[in-house]
């Protein structure tokens, strides 16, 4: 028996996918799209359950995240900015271990030293302050140097912006263009103020002391 004429090839079919789209005739304007409706699937802004990666930045286009918000105009996601080369995560890491450990990344400390709100609050005889002023880096003095508003209020440019935490000053004059939302609304929501309530509200997983560890300034205090 010839095998070559026997031997038969079998025959193998493939099923291509295919998208359909359904339209409801009701008025003519309610159609159901399940590409788009996968898409939503795979979109943490739509699908709540995707859990989001902490290493990645969820601002996106201005989506609200419940009826309630759309209905109070209330948006909770903010748009991305497209970064400059170098002002990634990773290089923010590396500038705060290079530069910012020698206490560089801090601006407007040297107005301190005539600034008599400041003076008030952090007596000139105590040791933190004599270390202060003989260059040691803020985030590392103990007890930390005391600021209240009014000092607050004095660092708010582009070029000099300080903001509050959970009780502590930090510098984010040097992280403005790292930030994946962009400067501006750093410098119209932070610069100044307490931030705590809106940063824990869209960057809840991020841990902010080791994020500026060498940019705190010192502690936040109350006016009486």
């Amino acid at each position: 028996m010839d095998s070559k004429k026997d031997f038969k090839t079998p025959k193998i079919s493939f099923q291509i996918p295919t998208v359909t789209t359904t339209t409801t005739a009701a008025n003519g304007n309610d159609k159901s799209n399940k590409l788009q409706q996968n898409r939503n699937d795979l979109d943490p802004r739509v699908n709540k359950r995707v859990m989001i990666q902490s290493g990645c930045s969820t601002l996106g286009s201005n989506v609200a995240d419940s009826d309630d918000d759309k209905n109070n105009n209330k948006k909770k996601i903010r748009n991305k900015v497209r970064l400059k080369p170098g002002h990634s995560a990773l290089d923010w890491y590396k500038l705060t271990n290079e530069v910012g450990i020698q206490g560089k990344l801090i601006t407007g400390l040297d107005s301190l030293i005539k600034d008599e709100d400041f003076l008030k609050l952090n007596n000139p005889n105590a040791g933190n302050f004599k270390c202060f002023m003989f260059g040691v880096p803020t985030f590392k003095l103990k007890p930390y140097l005391r600021f209240n508003h009014k000092i607050l209020q004095k660092h708010v440019s582009e070029d000099d912006c300080w903001t509050v935490h959970n009780g502590k000053v930090y510098c984010m004059t040097y992280y403005l263009h790292f930030h994946p939302g962009g400067a501006d609304i750093l410098l119209e929501e932070a610069a100044g103020k307490d931030c705590t309530r809106l940063f824990n509200e869209y960057h809840p997983w991020v841990n902010v002391e080791k994020l500026f560890e060498t940019c705190l300034i010192g502690a936040y205090v109350s006016e009486p």
